[in-house]
């Protein structure tokens, strides 16, 4: 079972890293980086990789709350 915790987490610091290094280098206004960010955000945890609680976590990092 920890193995599979173990991945889990892994897979979550990666997806964290890749919204962060594409909102990096994401061109545009901010709204529009925000949006982008917020989408991933939602795919993420549709696909059980983000408990609602680190959802709800990064949703507010985003929108700066």
């Amino acid at each position: 079972m920890s193995n599979r915790v173990s991945r889990r987490q892994a897979g979550r610091w990666a997806a964290q890293e890749q919204a962060q290094d594409r909102a990096e280098y994401a061109s545009g206004d901010d709204t529009s980086d925000r949006l982008a960010q917020l989408q991933q955000l939602g795919a993420l945890k549709a696909q059980g990789v983000l408990t609602e609680a680190e959802f709800e976590q990064q949703k507010a990092r985003i929108l700066g709350a």
